[in-house]
């Protein structure tokens, strides 16, 4: 009895898969494929997240000028009517207007709070830039997997395709005798179980590509390849340049996150100074000009008189009791400060494990590109061998199709270390704060430079 493909399996396999295939390469010929740094750039662009903060930014530099206005004249113009029965006063009417200027001459909390207010600003100019840092790394990741995805599908399509061919000569072999429905049945098996990883290769690329596009708003079915020639040459030197301990000390001296907690910190620090000067006197001046116009009743007739001319008054206002407030405001600013110290020790052992996670697993990875890149070049000259084989006989055509699995296979797993070893080096430099965009394109530009 001879053994088939299963028509339902290999239906399946056509149409969910080629479906897939197709669409893909519809929606990649209506757009344009994009590098990573113009996929860092949609970003910014695209990201509500990077909007958000951009914002925060901006509103929060705004508490700096309203803690500046306190020591800024403040004009107001009055403009009044009124009217009283007879019963009330003699005064029927008063009508009139008024200009006056208010100065603070001395308020120590007002003077720490506009302190503490440039401390904000630069804390939100800080928690922008880490929050452009992390957006840019998460579209690295993404698109790194989409690359090491799309190399993924291919290796399952090759490997699918080598047991269609076992699986047909199996068949062959079956009715000449010299193979058994075990051989059959074991070559379906790889068959199947290949088709099932190629359609979960199919749905997380889709998975991938939806992601992508979220962050950038770019149509994510076709992005361009990432350069991993000599890969250690380029990038190894910048990795060794320093040691462990000189990137954490440059990652504490320019990381945004742990300056900005930095600030933090140091703003806590005026706000207990803030809420401690809330106990000193304050002194403010007043001056004003006025118009008023008088109507009263006067021997049955109506009297009118004007009120006219400057004011000026100087106020001393001291604290004498305010029901424990100050009090309670000193304690949690003060409770406040230890929560901002708390939370940079806490940031700054944060930073110093990345970096050196990143830093030791750049080195690591090193070595297994360098053990991927020679299991290539062996499986490479296995394959060649095998070719060989064939053309004198001593090779079947199924192994030479086993022996370009092998390949596929080895590239793949290469790819992923070599993707794996990029991510190490961008995490490095971004939690260094040496700037994700201005590092990559100065590589860009020497792997441009060198092409031409």
């Amino acid at each position: 009895m001879m053994m088939k493909i299963n028509p339902s399996i290999k239906y399946m396999g056509y149409s969910f898969t080629k479906l897939l295939l197709l669409s893909s390469l519809w929606m990649a010929t209506e757009s344009h494929a994009f590098t990573l740094s113009e996929a860092w750039e949609s970003a910014k662009q695209y990201s509500a997240d990077y909007k958000m903060a951009y914002f925060q930014r901006e509103a929060s530099m705004e508490q700096e000028q309203q803690a500046k206005s306190a020591f800024l004249p403040h004009v107001y113009a009055n403009a009044s009517y009124q009217r009283q029965l007879p019963s009330i006063s003699s005064t029927r009417e008063t009508q009139g207007w008024n200009v006056q200027l208010n100065q603070t001459l001395f308020d120590a909390s007002k003077m720490a709070q506009y302190r503490q207010s440039q401390y904000n600003s630069d804390v939100a100019r800080q928690r922008f830039n880490s929050a452009t840092e992390e957006l840019l790394l998460k579209v690295s990741e993404l698109y790194f997997n989409l690359l090491l995805i799309k190399e993924t599908i291919a290796v399952h399509a090759a490997e699918k395709q080598a047991y269609e061919q076992q699986l047909k000569q199996a068949q062959e072999m079956f009715k000449r005798g010299s193979a058994t429905v075990i051989d059959i049945h074991e070559a379906q098996a790889g068959y199947d179980n290949a088709l099932a990883q190629e359609i979960s290769a199919l749905t997380e690329k889709q998975i991938l590509e939806n992601q992508l596009n979220s962050y950038t708003g770019l149509n994510s079915q076709q992005i361009s390849p990432i350069d991993t020639q000599n890969l250690i040459g380029r990038y190894l030197p910048h990795f060794q340049q320093y040691s462990l301990a000189k990137w954490q000390e440059i990652a504490l001296q320019n990381n945004h996150e742990y300056q900005m907690n930095q600030l933090v910190l140091k703003s806590s620090d005026e706000a207990v100074r803030m809420a401690r000067k809330g106990r000193l006197p304050t002194m403010n001046a007043q001056l004003g000009y006025q118009d008023n116009v008088y109507t009263s009743a006067h021997q049955n007739s109506d009297y009118r008189h004007r009120g006219k001319g400057f004011t000026a008054s100087l106020q001393l206002s001291i604290p004498l009791y305010t029901g424990g407030e100050l009090s309670s405001k000193i304690r949690e600013a003060s409770l406040e400060y230890e929560v901002a110290q708390a939370q940079l020790l806490a940031t700054e052992r944060q930073i110093m494990l990345a970096v050196r996670q990143a830093y030791t697993e750049g080195d690591a990875l090193r070595y297994q590109i360098m053990a991927q890149e020679r299991a290539l070049k062996s499986n490479q000259l296995k394959l060649k061998s095998t070719q060989t084989g064939q053309q004198y006989g001593m090779r079947n055509r199924l192994e030479v199709i086993q022996a370009r699995q092998e390949v596929a296979k080895v590239e793949q797993q290469l790819m992923r270390v070599q993707y794996r070893f990029l991510m190490a080096y961008l995490t490095l430099i971004k939690e260094s704060g040496l700037g994700l965009e201005n590092i990559w394109r100065e590589h860009e530009n020497v792997v441009n430079s060198k092409s031409k």
